[in-house]
């Protein structure tokens, strides 16, 4: 029985001690979890900064697409402008 009686006198030690030490630890990484809600709260604002650009980047490009198409139709047109314009000087001559 004695064995039995350590056992419970080690359990009810631990137990305060654990008591003690956990309030008096949370009171110290109080900090820290402050510094953690702040990276978590400036994360979320990166994320939702990226997904802005993601949007952003998607309408530029597609702006970007039609430019050049326009790009690429007035110079067609000023290619057979051009061809026109060879045409007649040698007409002329």
């Amino acid at each position: 029985m004695a064995v039995g009686e350590v056992v419970v006198n080690a359990s009810d030690v631990v137990g305060e001690v654990v008591t003690k030490i956990v309030p008096a630890l949370l009171e110290q990484a109080g900090w820290l979890v402050t510094v953690l809600e702040a990276i978590g709260i400036v994360m979320i604002i990166y994320i939702i900064y990226l997904i802005y650009r993601g949007i952003m980047g998607i309408r530029d490009r597609r702006r970007l697409r039609k430019i050049e198409k326009k790009i690429n139709e007035i110079d067609k047109k000023l290619d057979r402008l051009l061809d026109e314009k060879k045409k007649v000087k040698k007409h002329k001559k």
